[in-house]
């Protein structure tokens, strides 16, 4: 567990805290395979329109090759187009000054803040570039500054 406060603020500024483990968060590890139906058969036209294409998104390739050559065999074969996608999420202790305007400070005497990631967070939309930011209970605090003649009570403006 991440303490912050007024000791560990400095060092927990911008802390990227790792996530439980998979065994922790209870995420379920079974997931239904794709299933391979079949492929079409093709023909030497549509191999040698293939290779004429992919001849021509090339740089200083010629089609000559492509157009000339003797195709002697279509030997179909099994093979697998594998798309990986990934979903992250990561968090941060950030520290962040505000102006205090309240009596009410919710501080560490009200409580051990939990860590980040004991923490419930709205689940984002998978695949999406998301940023939010949520206080952590029990870490506020006041700072009291005094540019001298005061006693941070807030009855003499400080410049």
């Amino acid at each position: 567990m991440t303490s912050v406060g007024p000791a560990s603020e400095e060092k927990a500024a911008g802390t990227v805290v790792p996530p439980p483990s998979s065994e922790q968060n209870g995420l379920v590890k079974d997931q239904k395979q794709a299933e391979f139906v079949s492929a079409p058969t093709i023909d030497e036209e549509t191999v040698r329109k293939a290779l004429l294409d992919y001849a021509s998104d090339q740089c200083c390739w010629g089609k000559g090759a492509a157009r000339d050559m003797k195709i002697e065999k279509l030997e179909p074969s099994t093979s697998y187009h594998y798309i990986l996608e990934t979903f992250t999420e990561s968090r941060r202790i950030v520290l962040d000054h505000v102006p205090h305007s309240t009596n009410k400070v919710d501080g560490p005497e009200n409580g051990q803040p939990p860590g980040p990631w004991e923490m419930q967070a709205r689940t984002p939309t998978m695949f999406e570039d998301d940023s939010s930011e949520i206080a952590i209970p029990h870490t506020h605090y006041v700072k009291v500054k005094c540019n001298g003649g005061c006693s941070g009570k807030g009855e003499k403006k400080s410049l």
